[in-house]
């Protein structure tokens, strides 16, 4: 059912059509065709050349539409019943974009989408990349000849979300999104930032998971000081991300020492702890923010460290880790964000250096916490993530935790190489995925019907 084939386009005589070739020609020896992209249908009509045997169709062009973007590499899929041939998979990356002509710019994402990009152009299929705006207008930028050229394209079969603000995800123009989403029953993954409390709630149901949690409790008052008693303590925005905004409080000889990622508190500073509590509650709302307490990391040189194992959903094949790196933050950082001044280095290397002969234990365990935590937020949360970046550390004794869990992982927290890099493969081949599945659901829905 699901073939391979390429697309030539050319400009018809009258300018009001265009001539598109199909390679290999045989499976579609058919007259008239309907051709269907993305949400885009057309009405084909062949055309044969008996001088050159060549055979070809003819489509009409509306004049609105640059239809140039349909000549590559495709996989098709041929509707016997209704004569429609299928080309996907077609994915919109959804992300904020700067600049203007020739200079186009999509924060912290741009080389992650150009190799997506390249992905699809040699395994079949079409990404492009549009913000809210563009997207409710069926326009968007995609990547011919070096460039990211603005068009009207296709509503997708599969969004990638991508949005880096909570703000925006709260918007009209999201809104209209969500609207287009359920109204043409697209795919759309990753679609809101997690609350880190209800993330913490459901993980704390599994007893596989359970033991790998820091104490965490929603912040007030008598929480705060309960927890400040025993140990330091990080102060966490719920809805917050790329560590920001993150307190580190920590109680010495009746007085508080408080470091601060954000601009609510000043950095290095000791305060009375009432007028602590004071600064602190009046900053800040405590029901959008939780404490952690502090695990004992290992800390080479005084700089935190942490790994960051991302994690994509497999189809049928459950989750996998697809990239593990290890971060270390700034000399005497709170956090080991990249975002925030950290740095990579490969996990194994690190691992062995701190624990020479239980490093592939600690390995092997870290992936499989994160996979066991991946499963249980794709199961147990409202909407489709199939995309997790699992952050965990190790104390110094070897003991792993779970720190937290993002929707949203960073593209700059890859180790380059040579080749592709996973997470990028790994997003080709979920919208491969969810478009065969599309694919076969409609034939499955028109059998039963024709029954």
């Amino acid at each position: 059912m699901f073939f391979d084939l390429h697309v030539i386009i050319e400009r018809w005589q009258d300018e009001k059509s265009v001539q598109i070739s199909f390679f290999p020609t045989e499976a579609l020896n058919i007259n008239p065709l309907k051709l269907c992209v993305g949400h885009w249908k057309f009405d084909l009509k062949k055309q044969d050349m008996q001088q050159t045997n060549e055979r070809w169709f003819q489509m009409k062009n509306d004049g609105k539409r640059d239809l140039f973007f349909l000549e590559r590499k495709w996989q098709g899929y041929f509707a016997a019943d209704s004569a429609t041939l299928f080309l996907g998979p077609v994915i919109a990356i959804l992300t904020e974009i700067k600049g203007s002509k020739g200079n186009i710019q999509f924060p912290s994402i741009e080389e992650f989408c150009k190799e997506v990009d390249q992905i699809f152009q040699k395994k079949g299929g079409f990404m492009y990349v549009a913000n809210l705006n563009d997207f409710y207008k069926e326009t968007g930028y995609y990547r011919e000849e070096h460039e990211w050229k603005k068009e009207t394209l296709p509503i997708p079969d599969v969004i990638y979300n991508r949005i880096h603000s909570r703000k925006k995800e709260t918007s009209r123009a999201f809104r209209n999104v969500k609207r287009v989403v359920k109204n043409h029953h697209i795919c759309f993954f990753n679609e809101s930032f997690l609350d880190k409390w209800k993330v913490f709630e459901l993980l704390q149901e599994s007893d596989d998971i359970r033991p790998y949690l820091p104490e965490t409790k929603l912040l007030t008052k008598d929480s705060l000081l309960q927890m400040l008693a025993n140990s330091p303590v990080y102060i966490k925005p719920i809805a917050g991300s790329q560590g920001k905004d993150i307190i580190y409080a920590e109680q010495k000889d009746g007085k508080v020492f408080i470091r601060s990622t954000g601009e609510m508190l000043d950095m290095d500073e000791t305060m009375e702890i009432q007028p602590f509590l004071t600064k602190l509650f009046h900053s800040l709302d405590p029901s959008s923010f939780l404490i952690q307490k502090k695990i004992d990391l290992l800390t080479p040189q005084d700089c935190l460290l942490d790994f960051r194992l991302l994690c994509h959903w497999q189809g049928d094949h459950g989750w996998k880790v697809t990239s593990i790196v290890a971060r270390t933050g700034k000399n005497k950082a709170i956090v080991s964000n990249i975002s925030q001044g950290g740095h990579l280095e490969k996990p194994k290397t690190i691992l062995k250096k701190f624990f020479p002969t239980d490093f592939f234990h600690i390995y092997q365990t870290m992936i499989q916490l994160a996979v066991k935590v991946a499963q249980a937020v794709h199961q147990r949360s409202d909407g489709n993530f199939f995309e997790l970046g699992v952050d965990i550390g190790i104390d110094q004794k070897g003991k792993i935790w779970l720190i937290e869990v993002n929707s949203k992982p960073s593209k700059k927290e890859a180790i380059h190489t040579n080749t592709f890099r996973p997470s990028a493969l790994a997003i080709f081949h979920i919208a491969e995925k969810k478009w065969r599945e599309r694919m076969e659901f409609d034939v499955q829905n028109r059998d039963e019907r024709n029954d």
